[in-house]
């Protein structure tokens, strides 16, 4: 009855101002404070304070909401804005044990699947709105440690050596060249149907923390890929027609350096489709197959025509070669 107090600001700035204090409904143990520079949580009673980051700026944070229904946690800052963390329910099981390991994927919620709606037209200068939640069904994860270049590994080894007054090497020819052709590391999600087929592979840069990425309920693009002078994993290609509803598996591995390990075992997950389309499909089994058909035709035709295209320059430049040999 306020007879005995304790501090609870271990992981707070010395001298930081606390606008808002909020207790979550499910895990009294999890709370959420609005600072003059930020939001932080604690998921042990305010033992440990912990920054939430991940696009939130520096700023100060005046009040605090749950939607309970969506668990999403809703910011007002200073300069009216607002801010909304969807689904901030994996934060109720961050522990000491999770932390420890070097990969682990929360529990993923019910996908649920419908068409976007692409824009609206004729509104003019009038016309707002702000970042609507990823579309899709969201993987959330952490990862303990993000894998370092040659290069990253180089830069932090010339700091010490900085540091201790000794004499930073120059590289060779042969390792500038192994730091200038290494691939950067990066994450993979493969998505699995309950057959046990490949359905999509989405690529992330890794860091360490807890991030989400979003598969989009598509199959992969159906069109062969470009060369584009120089190999990208991020590359935002185009997504393919819509899966079936139903059960899925997603699995996460890690490339590095020339290998790929796998971080966390395949982890199911169900999508179901929102009934709100105008004229929906009779039998949306027999229309996805037909899709598949089609898809699979288009790669096809699309190789096809790229091939001819190639062999086509080929003979141009055989004919230009023999025109320019003297015998």
């Amino acid at each position: 009855k306020g007879d005995n107090w304790e501090p609870i600001s271990i992981g707070f700035m010395e001298g930081v101002t606390v606008h808002a204090i909020v207790q979550e409904f499910e895990n009294p143990n999890l709370l959420f404070a609005g600072t003059e520079f930020g939001i932080f949580f604690s998921n042990n009673g305010g033992e440990k304070w912990v920054q939430l980051k991940s696009g939130i700026p520096t700023i100060a944070v005046r009040d605090i909401a749950i939607q309970e229904r969506e668990e999403d946690l809703v910011l007002a800052t200073f300069g009216r804005g607002f801010y909304i963390l969807d689904d901030y329910s994996p934060l109720r099981r961050v522990n000491e044990p999770l932390t420890e390991k070097n990969a682990h994927l929360f529990d993923i919620p019910e996908g649920r699947m419908y068409i976007q709606k692409r824009g609206t037209y004729g509104q003019g200068s009038t016309y707002y709105t702000g970042d609507n939640p990823k579309y899709g069904v969201k993987f959330t994860y952490y990862l303990k440690e993000s894998p370092k270049t040659r290069e990253q590994l180089r830069h932090e080894k010339e700091k010490e050596l900085f540091k201790e007054g000794k004499r930073i090497p120059q590289l060779s020819w042969k390792e500038q060249r192994e730091e200038e052709q290494e691939v950067s590391p990066y994450l993979i999600f493969t998505i699995y149907d309950d057959a046990g087929n490949v359905v999509r592979k989405l690529t992330q840069k890794p860091s360490k923390g807890i991030h989400r990425v979003a598969w989009d309920f598509r199959y992969e693009n159906p069109y062969p890929a470009r060369e584009n002078g120089k190999f990208n994993p991020f590359d935002d290609d185009r997504s393919g027609i819509l899966a079936m509803p139903g059960t899925y598996q997603v699995a996460i591995s890690q490339y590095h350096r020339g290998e790929i390990t796998e971080l966390v075992a395949p982890k199911e997950f169900d999508i179901r489709q929102l009934e709100i389309t105008t004229l929906p499909a009779p039998d949306r089994e027999e229309m996805v197959a037909f899709q598949e058909k089609v898809a699979d035709l288009t790669r096809t035709m699309v190789g096809a025509s790229r091939l001819s295209g190639d062999m086509m320059d080929r003979i141009k430049q055989i004919k230009q070669t023999i025109l320019n040999t003297p015998a």
